[in-house]
């Protein structure tokens, strides 16, 4: 008598569970499905290469995937839920985004965007989606293309600046998981796994005299002052310049050279052309050797390298005008253009 009563009782509490426990996760065909988020050849200025500073990178891989999820009737809204890879270590939480400690420079944090909902920081639990219309339920089962876990925005902080390239490589972000009712239980397998993979280059930069223009002025030159020979410097018109040099991301053993490029004249590869037909300007680097204008190299005096890779100096040169063509200018003013680039060497 009593192995009866057992048994019945039994019998109705797994047919009380199973109504109490239905599915209605989503799962993808195949198993979890992987969204590889690349980024290849980001780069970033000098201006967002400093501590404290943050970056962003949108990504869309442009993923469909297919799946399915579980239901018990006709319903509004898929739930996502998004658990961190467990793995990383948490770093802090800036501008309501959780970062995660990526290397000694950098921490990466993630937002995932979810159909009608936009981008949503990870972590994040049951978050619905909003899609037009509602899902129909067929057999307890709707099938479905998800594009979940394909498009996010990936954000960085800079904790020390780096020199050149940080290469990611292929790194667990965020496990999502979906539902089609906020209180049933999560599928036993995320829905897909978000991964990024990219690289991160902070380029070297120098910049000259602030960014602002070098202008010289030779004021007023008496026409008779102007050689009759072609190529001739007036040498007591010449006028000594100095540059600030300012470079940021520099590497022990490099240094910084400086060349000249401009429209030298007919009748001298050290002479700029003018405005005035007659006239030429002559460039000396610091050691008083005519430069010349199609290309010329200078040296800079750069100063002691910093541990973030900054680096202070400056270049000398003067300028002198002088004849072009042997014939005395006629009156007027006269101007040039030139063009000063910098390059880092190893």
């Amino acid at each position: 008598m009593r192995l009866v009563i057992c048994f019945i009782f039994l019998t109705s509490a797994i047919f009380c569970k199973n109504l109490l426990a239905a599915d209605v996760y989503c799962e993808a065909d195949g198993g979890t499905h992987h969204s590889i988020l690349t980024f290849p050849n980001k780069t970033i200025s000098a201006t967002q290469n400093k501590s404290g500073q943050t970056f962003e990178q949108h990504v869309d891989n442009g993923n469909r995937y297919h799946g399915f999820c579980y239901c018990t009737s006709n319903f509004n809204y898929v739930y996502y839920t998004a658990v961190e890879n467990s793995s990383l270590a948490k770093s802090g939480v800036r501008s309501n985004i959780q970062y995660y400690n990526l290397n000694e420079h950098l921490d990466v944090g993630i937002s995932i965007a979810i159909l009608g909902r936009g981008y949503i920081n990870v972590p994040f639990s049951n978050q619905p989606n909003n899609p037009d219309g509602k899902n129909t339920c067929t057999d307890n089962k709707k099938i479905a293309t998800f594009d979940s876990g394909s498009d996010a925005i990936i954000y960085f902080y800079v904790k020390e600046p780096f020199i050149g390239k940080v290469t990611i490589p292929t790194m667990l972000m965020a496990s999502l998981y979906g539902k089609t009712n906020a209180t049933g239980a999560d599928s036993p397998t995320p829905l897909a796994d978000v991964y990024i993979q990219g690289d991160i280059t902070a380029p070297q930069e120098c910049e000259v005299n602030g960014g602002q223009v070098i202008e010289v002025n030779f004021e007023k030159i008496p026409a008779s002052e102007f050689s009759s020979t072609p190529g001739a410097a007036i040498t007591s018109r010449k006028i000594p310049i100095k540059a600030s040099v300012k470079c940021t991301g520099m590497a022990a053993g490099q240094d910084v050279e400086v060349s000249l490029h401009a429209t030298q004249t007919a009748t001298s590869p050290t002479m700029l052309q003018t405005s005035n037909d007659d006239v030429g300007i002559k460039i000396y680097d610091e050691y008083d050797k005519e430069v010349d204008v199609n290309g010329g190299r200078m040296e800079t005096d750069m100063g002691k390298r910093s541990r973030l890779g900054e680096e202070d100096g400056e270049f000398n040169f003067s300028a002198a005008p002088g004849s072009a063509t042997g014939a005395r200018p006629k009156p007027g003013t006269f101007s040039a253009n030139a063009t000063i680039i910098m390059e880092i060497k190893n």
